[in-house]
């Protein structure tokens, strides 16, 4: 991968990042509340899927309209690896050292809004109890919480990633 396409990945990347942190940082002020919204994180996904793909394509565009299969997904993976990597450190931040007291408020209104869902879908009462137990002991911000939830965000979009680059993957012709 060329040294221009991995540029412009990158600038794309921090670019996501610093929306993604400025999006926060307005929703905190705003409603904290809203960090919670199961349609702002689909919303967020889809958008650096799309993220993802105007990287890939700008990288085939710097490259004549070429790309193998490894650049595709440098290009895609980069700008959404960097794009949810600093909103999640912000985020981190924000709620151990800044703010742990809305870290603790959007923690009990997350495990409301869990158990008005499983009592919705009927779940056994004992489920709901356990999970809602679970839940309660379970430090959603701490350091290993907040890597294994990005690391598993990335792997979802990662495998996107990857078809994004078989779609996008052209060879010269010899």
């Amino acid at each position: 991968m060329s040294k221009s396409m991995k540029s412009s990945s990158l600038n794309y990347g921090l670019i996501a990042g610093a929306a993604l942190t400025l999006l926060y940082v307005i929703l905190y002020l705003v409603d904290a509340t809203l960090l919670n919204s199961f349609t702002l994180g689909l919303i967020i996904l889809l958008g650096l899927i799309i993220l993802g793909f105007v990287s890939t394509a700008k990288a085939k565009a710097i490259n004549g309209g070429y790309l193998t299969f490894k650049e595709a997904f440098t290009a895609y993976f980069i700008p959404v690896a960097i794009g949810l990597l600093i909103p999640t450190l912000f985020l981190y931040v924000l709620f151990n050292f800044v703010d742990p007291e809305t870290a603790e408020f959007l923690k009990q209104e997350g495990i409301a809004q869990a158990e008005d869902l499983m009592r919705n879908f009927g779940a056994p009462e004992s489920e709901i109890e356990k999970a809602l137990e679970d839940a309660q002991n379970q430090n959603q911000n701490s350091l290993g919480s907040t890597l294994t939830r990005y690391a598993f965000i990335l792997i979802f979009l990662s495998v996107i990633g990857l078809i994004a680059a078989l779609t996008m993957k052209k060879k010269k012709e010899d």
